[in-house]
């Protein structure tokens, strides 16, 4: 590796570790050490593959619903901020070619859990009474979300580094603290989130092959019931079984609805990206990923980002991509991770997950990672 790539991957995974512990300062990092980086890696040479097309696409069109917005500023500002989320997935799929690079980035995105870690616990040591750990700039379920997806990102980097006993104790380390952040952030989707990852690993262990199939059409289900509202009468015994029960899932099943009486009367192109927080009584935004976009781009946004999600992985390793799946589902079907820049640093990453296939003359010793999707 050339001491110019080194200093590309190593500034990409700076700002990963600042996306997870202090998102609110890096939309001008992403932009412009995204840009940097780029200029610095033969720019006549990119590319635009097909998720960098709708990465690129996602941006655009958030962008010219400013044209139909019920309130520019809130529109403008989704764009600004879908436009540095993009640039980073882009510029870090285009110059992480190999799996040193990939595991570089990868451990950038868990320095970053550790001092968010070392952040919570500070504040728990501070003021000891709290109930729920909310710093000023990152709250618990943000906190969850980035500590669970932090597992997801293990498996990525198990699989992408010849597996020595050094790699394995830094690995098994980091597990523990990630749990430990887990339990401190008290988020029950990243809970739900862990259970899901254990369970697919599980069964991608002792069946024949990774059952990827089976796992997209229940998240495609659990999404489509959430998104129409069929088990929200259910979801009340769910939440009692998680634990600290709000009768509301804190608020979710009041604004659900809103958002998609929102949605259908904005079906098409919505009301304007992210304007859903200032068009209902709560003042929040939707908290889940289907009625966010809905209600702000309508039918063409949704699907856009989900196109945008099934060419990103459609090629990649299935373990991998389940991994990423078991995650991830629980934050973006209930929390606001559609524009969380440390999801799309995530989705960064597994997006190369390609990379963790190692040929025979790599690694004698590893397992030969599962063959990509047809």
């Amino acid at each position: 590796m050339t001491v110019l790539r080194e200093w590309r991957i190593i500034a990409l995974a700076i700002v990963a570790a600042i996306t997870v512990f202090s998102p609110l300062s890096t939309t001008t990092p992403l932009i412009v050490v995204s840009a940097i980086v780029f200029l610095a890696s033969r720019p006549l040479n990119f590319r635009f593959d097909v998720p960098a097309i709708l990465a690129t696409g996602i941006v655009f069109f958030s962008a010219l619903s400013s044209l139909w917005s019920i309130n520019i500023p809130v529109t403008f500002s989704a764009a600004v901020t879908s436009g540095a989320l993009s640039m980073y997935f882009i510029v870090s799929r285009y110059v992480t070619t190999n799996r040193l690079q990939l595991g570089i980035l990868a451990g950038g995105y868990l320095a970053g859990c550790l001092i968010l870690l070392g952040r919570l616990i500070e504040l728990r040591v501070s003021k000891p009474e709290t109930v729920r750990l909310n710093l000023i700039d990152v709250n618990a379920n943000y906190a969850g979300y980035a500590f669970v997806a932090g597992f997801g990102v293990v498996v990525l980097l198990a699989a992408a580094m010849n597996r020595t006993n050094a790699v394995v104790a830094i690995l098994a380390v980091v597990t523990v603290l990630l749990g430990i952040g887990i339990v401190m952030a008290g988020s029950r989707g990243s809970f739900v989130g862990l259970a899901l990852l254990v369970v697919w690993l599980l069964a991608s262990r002792f069946l024949k092959r990774p059952p990827l199939w089976a796992l997209v059409v229940a998240s495609a289900l659990v999404a489509l019931t959430l998104a129409v509202g069929v088990i929200d009468r259910l979801l009340p015994v769910v939440e009692n079984v998680l634990g600290r029960p709000t009768g509301t899932w804190s608020g979710r099943l009041l604004i659900w609805p809103i958002a998609r009486e929102w949605w259908l009367d904005h079906f098409f192109i919505g009301s304007g990206a992210s304007t859903l927080a200032v068009a209902n009584p709560m003042g929040i935004g939707a908290h889940n990923l289907i009625l966010e976009l809905g209600a702000g781009q309508g039918i063409v946004g949704v699907a856009l980002f989900l196109t945008f999600l099934w060419f990103t992985f459609v090629k990649q390793p299935p373990l991998l991509v389940g991994s990423f799946i078991a995650v991830s589902l629980a934050s973006y079907l209930t929390g606001h991770w559609d524009l969380a820049p440390a999801a799309w640093v995530v989705l960064a990453l597994f997006s190369r997950a390609d990379l963790t296939i190692k040929t025979n003359a790599e690694s004698s010793l590893d397992l030969q990672p599962e063959a990509a999707i047809d």
